[in-house]
């Protein structure tokens, strides 16, 4: 073999070598913005019957105590993504688990955000409850806006009772 061929190899190869680095560098990952989900997320089919939409969420209950499981081993953005895929998959019952969690601040602040939110489209019966939990507790970080939901639904904060007892009382009047 003569050498321009030899050279002409060389630098053509040097070439594919760069080109590949620059394609790997592009689509690498900063691994400070972001830990690895482990947890792939399933969706409900949106034309799903009462019945399936209930197997759905008996079957995916595991599903969601790992995903919830995870949150503090994850970055923020991934925690309200997670988070986001809990609450698509949870029907009430499931949402009624984690919103406890909500209720004793256990879980980390973004993905109580997200889960809080969700909890805003749940029954008023579920809901009312869940926010008079919150707005009962002095140093929830949630405790304003669920203070002021209350207020809104009722017209009126509660006078010398809690939120939890005057809540209580208002579900079993209707």
């Amino acid at each position: 073999m003569n050498k321009s061929f030899l050279y002409i190899l060389f630098l053509s190869s040097l070439l594919l070598l760069a080109f590949v680095f620059v394609i790997i560098f592009l689509f690498k990952e900063d691994p400070s913005d972001s830990t690895p989900i482990t947890q792939a997320t399933i969706e409900r089919p949106s034309n799903a019957s009462r019945e399936e939409t209930e197997q759905g969420s008996i079957n995916n209950a595991p599903n969601i105590k790992e995903m919830l499981d995870s949150l503090p081993n994850l970055n923020s953005k991934d925690q309200e993504k997670i988070a986001q895929a809990i609450a698509d998959q949870s029907d009430d019952n499931a949402a009624k688990n984690w919103s406890d969690l909500i209720i004793l601040n256990a879980l980390p602040q973004p993905a109580t955000i997200v889960l809080f939110n969700d909890m805003k489209n749940r029954p008023p019966e579920m809901l009312q409850p869940f926010l008079a939990n919150i707005a009962d507790q002095a140093t929830h970080p949630q405790k304003n806006i669920s203070v002021k939901t209350l207020e809104f639904i009722y017209d009126q904060p509660p006078v010398g009772e809690n939120w939890k007892s005057w809540v209580k009382k208002q579900l079993e009047n209707n």
